[in-house]
């Protein structure tokens, strides 16, 4: 038995309310089984938060290694918040939109592209910092230095997606599923996202630098040398 479900609901609605109908009106004894796509879709499904964790993670532990940090590529993850928001508004508001794997494969692009302009911004910030500027002054720098060239990429990202959210005809679904999301969640990422990465920089920064402060070492009166004669 096949099934084609209905505009505004994803495949995976579809599925549970098969087997909600199929555990209503099936006599004692029976069940349903599924295959081919329907059954990979049921595998795999459970997966999909571990994948997401787990790129997070390698990702974050790269940023790691580059930065030489634990506490200065959160400032890096935290931007890509912005751009999922973003994506996650006309799923939520435009009904004939669902949370697919085209929407998803769009987060992980807009995650990778938002990771790439905030270490744009917070490498530049650091060196900065490590040529003597204060944290806030290093902050401004970077995104005066950086303003135009980070710009430039989101709104040549936003452009080019176009083509997929006013996409029609035969597999325009698919396309405007991956590319409306894109498109509202680079919106978002370059402007109030542009403006926090700054901010971030600045917060993780300090509190980096108190957790790694080393003490001074005070000498007391009576550990000072005294000369004799």
């Amino acid at each position: 038995m096949q099934g084609l479900t209905s505009s505004g609901h994803s495949t995976g609605d579809g599925i549970k309310a098969f087997e909600k109908v199929a555990e209503d009106i099936l006599p004692t004894g029976y069940s349903i089984e599924w295959t081919g796509m329907s059954l990979q879709e049921i595998e795999a499904g459970s997966y999909v938060i571990y994948i997401f964790l787990l790129a997070f993670l390698f990702a974050y532990l790269c940023l790691v290694a580059q930065y030489e940090s634990w506490l200065l590529p959160i400032a890096v993850m935290l931007s890509a918040v912005f751009a999922v928001c973003g994506a996650m508004i006309p799923l939520f508001l435009i009904d004939v939109l669902n949370n697919n794997i085209y929407a998803q494969i769009g987060m992980v692009l807009l995650i990778g592209l938002a990771a790439k302009k905030a270490i744009m911004l917070v490498e530049f910030s650091r060196n900065c910092r490590d040529e003597g500027m204060s944290i806030v002054d290093a902050a401004i720098s970077a995104a005066h230095t950086r303003f135009r060239p980070v710009t430039m990429t989101g709104l040549c990202f936003i452009v080019g997606v176009l083509p997929l959210v006013f996409a029609s005809g035969a597999g325009s679904a698919s396309r405007v599923s991956i590319g409306l999301p894109v498109f509202a969640g680079m919106i978002l990422d370059s402007t109030i996202g542009l403006l926090m990465i700054p901010v971030l920089y600045v917060v993780i920064q300090r509190m980096r630098e108190k957790f790694t402060r080393k003490p001074e070492t005070v000498l007391s009166d009576e550990a000072t040398p005294v000369k004799s004669g």
